[in-house]
């Protein structure tokens, strides 16, 4: 049987995690104490990395690319890679260019970004440069 959609889109994967910490914290659109702590990023980071694995079988049903194309639009995060000893730096100071830089989604946790990207078929880059989009 195929599937009822041809194509699934979360905009953006960012507010899910958001809606995530909520659920996580047990809070209320009226709640403004309670913050989010890092007890909420284990629940929160797993929760995505279920909600991907799904996401990779509904992609996968069918065989033969009959399965659902998923979509996840999110801001991207830049992340700076600063290399540590060896000599790169001279002891004792901090490195002054890094080594690597990593664009990835707008994620919480460290791993769940790098888990999306790895699931990902394609990841693209979009950008409005002039009133244009490039």
């Amino acid at each position: 049987m195929p599937p009822k959609y041809k194509t699934v889109a979360f905009d953006s994967i960012g507010e899910l995690a958001r809606l995530y910490f909520s659920y996580d914290m047990k809070k209320s659109a009226d709640d403004m104490d309670s913050i989010r702590g890092v007890n909420n990023y284990n629940g929160v980071t797993e929760r995505l990395n279920m909600l991907i694995r799904r996401c990779k079988n509904l992609r996968d049903q069918g065989g033969d690319h009959q399965g659902v194309n998923v979509v996840f639009i999110a801001h991207e995060q830049i992340e700076k890679v600063y290399a540590k000893g060896g000599m790169i730096t001279v002891k004792g100071q901090a490195p002054q260019e890094p080594i690597a830089i990593k664009g990835l989604p707008d994620m919480p946790g460290k791993q769940t970004p790098e888990e999306v990207c790895r699931a990902a078929d394609n990841v693209f880059r979009v950008r409005a440069l002039n009133s244009q989009i490039i």
